[in-house]
């Protein structure tokens, strides 16, 4: 599942699991099983950042 963090003005920032994020003129949307989870009006939204996994680091790299 693919996390993002959300910063939301006047409010503290959100971690979303959603592997279907989806931005509509207004609007972003994270979905769950159910469908809709959370619908953010996007002049609320500071930014929304992708965070994946670290990747385990090479036995040659420092």
């Amino acid at each position: 599942m693919t996390a993002y963090a959300v910063q939301v003005e006047k409010a503290d920032d959100l971690i979303v699991d959603d592997d279907h994020l989806t931005l509509q003129p207004g609007w972003a949307i994270f979905n769950d099983l159910n469908g809709i989870a959370l619908a953010i009006p996007t002049e609320r939204i500071c930014g929304v950042q992708r965070l994946d996994e670290a990747a385990p680091l090479a036995d040659d790299e420092p």
